[in-house]
């Protein structure tokens, strides 16, 4: 399961407003980038051991709906259910990276409607699909979904794609000069509450703390292009899986506090001002890695027609 962290309001005036948006804003980026981590995860496996998905069942939902959203946009997200996917606050843009399993930048064309206009979705299968899905492996389990919520957007939206390579810019990730300071993680080992391997995260106005538990560098690659919003390609030659804790500091800007939120009139001390370095030199500080720029092959994928759902 993917989802998006709600975000809970704050106090109604500027400054906890401000933090509130901007707290919903990297909610959405970290969501997307976690649910095309798990696409891309899938993409990768089947690559990896050569299978294609050829006798996965045709699933279909039994009841969709795409509808504008009417909502304060305070919160929201997307979520696989178990027999479905929803979303609330989600653009079109956010819905086709969703169903292609692409980051922002490899998403091209379209019209600028696809990102201001949000959208609630609510899909569900009936319970022989739900249960045949529930049988599949995690990989073909992930690319089914993918492919259902395809042929929906196909359906409510007429879209139609093609695919492309591009040189773009893109990140290496490689190891420091002083070598990675990763732990490698045990296998079968327990984590707190309950997680296993995988990533979460925790933000504030300016900064974000992530907790990455045995995950190989190639998946925390992909991880690391959602944040930056730029491809980045291991060239670490690690292999293992490992344990770590990232804290970055974002690039937003201070907002101004309104008079009366502290007795200085000034934002309240540790919240927007953590310590934390920006996240390429988190990067090198705390994991022992680096990212250096560069220019690569990149697919894309490029909308070719696409419409407004019709409200159903």
């Amino acid at each position: 399961m993917h989802k998006f962290g709600d975000v809970i309001e704050g106090r109604k005036n500027p400054m906890f407003n401000a933090i509130r948006l901007a707290a919903f804003a990297a909610a959405i980026v970290f969501g997307l980038a976690i649910a095309t981590l798990n696409r891309a995860q899938a993409q990768q496996q089947g690559q990896a051991q050569n299978t294609t998905p050829t006798a996965l069942p045709k699933l279909e939902y039994e009841v969709a709906s795409i509808k504008p959203d009417q909502s304060d946009h305070s919160h929201g997200g997307m979520m696989d259910t178990q027999d479905g996917f929803t979303a609330a606050n989600a653009s079109l843009r956010d819905l086709i990276q969703s169903a292609f399993g692409i980051q922002n930048y490899q998403l091209s064309g379209g019209p600028d409607w696809i990102n201001s206009e949000r959208y609630v979705v609510d899909t569900r299968m009936d319970a022989a699909t739900a249960d045949a899905l529930g049988k599949l492996s995690k990989h073909d389990r992930n690319i089914a979904r993918q492919q259902v919520l395809q042929a929906l957007l196909a359906d409510r939206l007429k879209l139609t794609i093609h695919r492309e390579t591009k040189e773009l810019p893109v990140y290496f990730l490689i190891v420091g000069k002083n070598g990675p300071k990763l732990q490698e993680a045990k296998p079968g080992a327990t984590y707190p509450n309950g997680l296993g391997p995988g990533v979460s995260t925790l933000s504030n106005w300016a900064s974000q703390t992530m907790t990455v538990q045995a995950m190989p560098i190639s998946s925390v690659a992909l991880l690391l292009a959602g944040s930056l919003g730029r491809p980045v390609l291991d060239k670490t030659e690690l292999t293992g899986k490992y344990d770590f804790t990232l804290k970055f500091a974002t690039d937003r800007p201070q907002p101004q506090a309104a008079p009366g939120d502290s007795p200085s009139g000034q934002p309240p001390p540790g919240q927007l001002n953590p310590d934390a370095p920006f996240l390429l030199t988190a990067i090198q500080q705390q994991l022992g890695l680096k990212l250096e720029s560069g220019r690569g092959p990149v697919e894309i994928i490029v909308i070719d027609h696409v419409e407004r759902p019709s409200g159903n």
